[in-house]
């Protein structure tokens, strides 16, 4: 016996809001039955309409307003890994390599023991507050 087709689950969504049509995850959902057999299928058409169909709007001007900033053709070079170091920078950051490409300017660094009082500092940080 098949049990996931005794849960009466087809593949449609209830209406997001009161007043609204059921989602259909394909055309015909409705009448497309649950069975042990399509359930790969289900899992994936719900999974992509919760994080995207569902927001596709706000999605949408999200990265309208991203391409305002960077044009389209740029981030297209980029896979999301990529894109991902580039806006948000390494996790972990390396004081010594940190160190060894600054270049110290300032009268606060002229003093002496400043500058090596501020990597001490920073060396003692945890990763999170670097």
């Amino acid at each position: 016996p098949d049990v996931v087709q005794h849960l009466a689950i087809d593949f449609s969504l209830p209406p997001p809001k009161p007043g609204m049509d059921f989602i259909e995850l394909k055309p015909g959902g409705a009448e497309v039955g649950l069975t042990s057999d399509n359930l790969e299928e289900y899992i994936e058409l719900v999974t992509k309409y919760k994080l995207l169909n569902s927001v596709a709007a706000q999605l949408g001007a999200l990265l309208g307003g991203v391409y305002d900033v960077v044009p389209e053709q740029f981030l297209a070079v980029f896979d999301f890994s990529e894109l991902e170091l580039f806006l948000g920078g390494c996790p972990e950051i390396d004081v010594d390599d940190w160190r060894s490409n600054t270049v110290e300017t300032g009268k606060e660094l002229a003093l002496p023991g400043n500058a090596e009082w501020f990597w001490e500092i920073v060396a003692g940080w945890s990763h999170e507050q670097r």
